[in-house]
């Protein structure tokens, strides 16, 4: 009767251990679809902000992009919803062919992107413009 018991208690362990294996298993098939996908989304707004800040450039051939947050204004609108505003550190060639140093690009997206204009502050400066 012993012996029994321990077998029968054998097999509930390697059951309950296949089941976990199976749900880690599991997880370990749907976590990276569910990562890529979260990288498309940001990666279609960063493209869409630098294709903005490009066309805004004197030599777009030249831009060497730094740091780019996009964030919540705080403000939303009736039609499109949340407000974005985009921070993006660009280094670009000036009318005089020489690298001008960092500058930020400042973006706000209703509807679409757009060009606000460049300054030379910082990017956590530029974030807080951003906010209010």
């Amino acid at each position: 009767m012993f012996e029994d018991t321990e077998t029968y208690i054998d097999k509930v362990n390697k059951m309950q251990r296949n089941t976990y294996l199976s749900t880690y298993l599991r997880w370990l098939r749907i976590l990276p679809a569910c990562l890529f996908s979260i990288f498309l989304v940001g990666c279609g707004e960063t493209t869409s902000v630098k294709k903005e800040v490009l066309a805004n450039l004197k030599d777009p051939d030249s831009a060497k992009f730094g740091e780019i947050t996009i964030k919540k204004t705080g403000k939303t609108n009736a039609n499109f919803g949340d407000i974005l505003g985009a921070c993006v550190t660009v280094n670009s060639k000036n009318s005089m062919g020489g690298y001008g140093g960092d500058e930020q690009a400042i973006l706000i997206k209703g509807e679409k992107w757009e060009f606000s204009g460049m300054t030379k502050i910082t990017h956590q400066d530029c974030l807080k413009m951003v906010s209010n």
